[in-house]
Formats: C-alpha cells, structure tokens, sequence
C-alpha cells in the first residue's frame, strides 16, 4: 500500500511539474537564436491558401514561398488546435524585444504540451517542423524586411546575423536609470532619469525583484509593451529587464536576449548608451 501511494505520489507530481512547465510557453528557455534553428528539421516561409476545421483542431495548407531549411514540398499542410493570436501579431516586425528577451510568441503550448496558434487566410507566416521550441514555430512575417525572417536566413546562409548593441537600445520601448529607495514590502524605486520614453508608456515606480533589491543600489531598466496604454498597476516583472550598474557601466553579458548583441566591449558606459539613444 506504502509502495503504491508513493507511485501514485510520483505521478502526480510529474504531471503538476508538467503542466507548469507548459504553461510557461516553452518546456526550456532557449539558450540561443542559433540553438532554435538547429532544433527544426525543416523551416520555411509560406502563406496560407486553405483552412479548414476538425473539432477543436483546424487544417492550414501553406503555399510555400521560400525552404529556410531542409527541404519542404510546394504545399504543406498543418494540423493545430485553435487560439486567439497573440495580440502583439507580427512584433512590429520583430522588433518588439518582448519577443527576443522575454519568448512572447503567437503561439502557445497548452497544459498537455501541446501547441496552439492561430492562422489568416492570405497571411503569410514561417513555420518550423521541430520537436523542440515549439512556440516559435508559428511567426507571422508580413514581409523579408522582418527581422525573424532576416536573422533565420541568415544563418542558413551562414552569414552575420549579429544586431549592434546601438540598435538592441534603440529597440527598447522606454529606457531608465534608477535607484532603489526602500525594500520593506514592495521594492521601490526613484526613476533618476528617463533616458528614452514612449507616449504610451507610464513609468512604474515598483516590482522591482526582491532579490535585487538593495538600498540605494542604481539599475538600468528596459520596458517592452508598445501596443497599448500600460499603467503601473498591470505591470509583471517580465515587461521588463533589469541590469545593474556598476560604476557607470552595465556588463554586455547581462542583457538576456536571444538576439545576438555584438559591441567592441564587454562594458557599456551610460554615457555611450545616452549618446546612441540622442542620435
């Protein structure tokens, strides 16, 4: 009986451990935009000419437009349980970093691991045959200027696929330098200086982590949403990074970013960061 309840036990913990893992969009976080396109053995860009529905599962056919990777034949249908696209759609192109920095992606996976994504009749998207990452196999690309597109084909050509960090800052939605003021309950912040801003964005003044925070420490902080009003109250510590600063520098390696960030320096100075940011 013991040995039983223990089994039992067992399972249960391995589905709870599961379903959270799901929950998260992806089973593991993906340590590289590299290590994404060596798990799929077929990526390619597509539109779709056909969708049909099956319970709670629809059918798309794809013309294919361009093999990214391997080969795929000239229609390609997909069998995928329905959801509401993402709200943030293409990214901007990809160019809303919530994508890069923070594995936001139309699709997601549902408490049995399995994915969900939604398609538009005409719509053209670039779509992975992987077994891993799963949620990034169904990016809406509405042209080759995108930046999913761009980075994917460039590694399958094995070219440079870098971004300046320049460019990584001028990405970011709103940009502040900070100083931790108290850390009883809710860590708090003074915002010292705004160094980039965005009409639809208002700066919060807390959810900094817990664990970061430290009387009087100062920290770099990066915020993402773009699409919509976003007041203080609604904010979740993964709108936004956040990167100590030590010295009037921030290290190069503790930006998190699928994105590969190239710069001279394994340091950043704050004053080169306010000068890309002022050009």
């Amino acid at each position: 009986m013991k040995t039983l309840l223990t089994v039992v036990v067992i399972f249960l913990a391995a589905i709870i451990s599961n379903a959270v893992a799901c929950e998260t969009g992806f089973t593991a976080p993906p340590k590289t935009l590299d290590s994404i396109y060596s798990n799929a053995d077929r990526i390619f860009y597509g539109s779709v000419n056909g969708i049909s529905t099956i319970g709670d599962k629809s059918q798309y056919t794809f013309s294919v437009i361009k093999n990214i990777k391997g080969k795929t034949a000239a229609n390609y249908s997909l069998s995928v349980r329905s959801n509401t696209p993402n709200n943030f759609r293409d990214f901007n192109g990809h160019r809303n970093l919530m994508f890069w920095d923070r594995y936001v992606t139309r699709a997601v996976l549902d408490s049995d691991c399995h994915e969900s994504a939604s398609f538009k009749l005409g719509h053209s998207y670039v779509i992975f045959h992987s077994d891993k990452d799963k949620t990034f196999g169904f990016e809406e690309v509405k042209s080759v200027d995108d930046l999913w597109y761009q980075s994917l084909v460039a590694i399958g050509k094995h070219e440079e696929h870098g971004v300046p960090v320049q460019t990584y800052f001028n990405l970011q939605t709103a940009i502040a330098l900070v100083e931790v003021t108290s850390c009883q309950s809710e860590p708090y912040f003074n915002v010292i200086e705004q160094l980039k801003t965005h009409k639809q964005f208002t700066m919060p003044t807390r959810y900094l982590p817990k664990d970061l925070c430290v009387i009087g420490k100062q920290y770099l902080l990066f915020f993402y949403h773009t699409e919509a009003v976003v007041y203080e109250e609604n904010y979740h510590i993964t709108d936004y990074q956040v990167l100590p600063l030590l010295n009037g520098k921030i290290q190069l390696a503790d930006i998190s970013s699928l994105l590969n960030i190239t710069y001279n320096s394994k340091e950043i100075n704050l004053t080169n960061i306010k000068s890309w940011l002022s050009e």
